[in-house]
Parts: structure tokens; sequence; C-alpha cells
């Protein structure tokens, strides 16, 4: 492939949840640590015990798709953030190298960033300044009462 074609960033649809849900399992459970770490008979059990948090997720955070600009259900990657936190970005094997990420990160890259999950992929790339791993920030923030 050569050159990258015309994209656009737009909101996650209702039609995309399920490759957007199916994505991030798959990515997470081959390419994390904390899935190595299920061993054994048990080693197929991570993407079920991680579902539910995945979905708690997506139902809090803003999700967007980076997809082809003539064909928008054509979606290359997406990245899923709430608030100044960001907790995933995937971008689709075949689009990778071509700046789909840098594309999706832009507005992020000046600006200190919490994320809360790291596979083999995304250590393979530069993290900005002033970004922060923080693993347990999947949970909901408790307000003081």
């Amino acid at each position: 492939m050569t050159g990258l074609p015309p994209m656009e960033l737009r909101p996650m649809r209702d039609t995309d949840r399920h490759l957007v849900l199916s994505s991030w399992l798959r990515s997470y459970a081959g390419r994390s640590t904390e899935a190595r770490d299920y061993t054994g008979e048990a080693r197929g059990a991570f993407s079920v015990d991680y579902v539910p948090v995945v979905r708690a997720l997506l139902e809090r955070s803003r999700v967007i798709v980076a997809c082809l600009s003539d064909e928008p259900d054509a979606v290359v990657g997406w990245m899923a953030w709430e608030g100044d936190v960001l907790h995933y970005v995937l971008v689709k094997p075949r689009w990778r190298q071509l700046g789909v990420a840098r594309m999706m990160l832009a507005d992020f890259a000046e600006m200190p960033v919490v994320y809360t999950h790291r596979t083999g992929d995304a250590l393979r790339c530069p993290v900005p300044k002033g970004w922060v791993f923080r693993r347990w920030m999947i949970w909901p923030r408790e307000t003081a009462a």
C-alpha cells in the first residue's frame, strides 16, 4: 500500500460497537502482559473476564473512529478516552505505520495524558513527554460526598 487515502475522524456509531469491543478484547488479550499472566487452562478466560471492564469503559468513554473519507463504514482505527484518561488506541494491522494513530492522537500530543492500557505494540511507539501509565484508572472515579 502506498500513501494514506483521505481519512476522517468521526464518533463511534452503534454499528461500530461490536468491531470496537471485539478488536479491543482480541488486541489486549493477545498483546498485553496482563493476559500473559493467564496461563494454562485459564488462558482462554482472559477475554471473558475482561468483557465487563471493556463494556463499562465503552459506556463511559468517548470513542472516535478513523475511517476512509469516501467509505465512512470502513473503520481503520479507533480510540477511547474519558476526560483526561486515554484508555485504548487501536489501528488495524494493515493500516499501521502510516500515521493513522498520529492523526487520531494529534490533539493529545502536547498535553499531559494518563493512559490505562499498554500492549507490546504500544511499547514500540514513543510515549509523548508528560504521559503517565496508570493501569487502574480503568475504574470510575469516586466523587467525594
